[in-house]
């Protein structure tokens, strides 16, 4: 569970925070956009070429104690 700040009464918020998704572009990634690869296709070069979703990074901030499972599910889904 997130912790909180007295400024914001411990309501697990103490502000806003950033997640960062990340996507390394190499030749494999280039040719997949160029290639007209289907979005599953993509997804997974760049999952295996070291892209880090907003999720992932999420997760590592819950697992710091910055914010709460929900929060990170309510932002990362569609």
């Amino acid at each position: 569970v997130g912790a909180g700040c007295d400024r914001y009464g411990n309501t697990e918020h103490s502000g806003r925070i950033r997640l960062f998704e990340r996507l390394w572009m190499n030749q494999e990634m280039r040719n997949g956009f160029l290639g007209r690869v289907s979005a599953r296709r993509t997804s997974r070069i760049a999952t295996a070429n070291g892209t880090r979703t907003l999720r992932s990074d999420g997760i590592d901030k819950i697992r710091q104690g910055i914010t709460t499972p929900l929060e990170v599910l309510r932002v990362t889904t569609a």
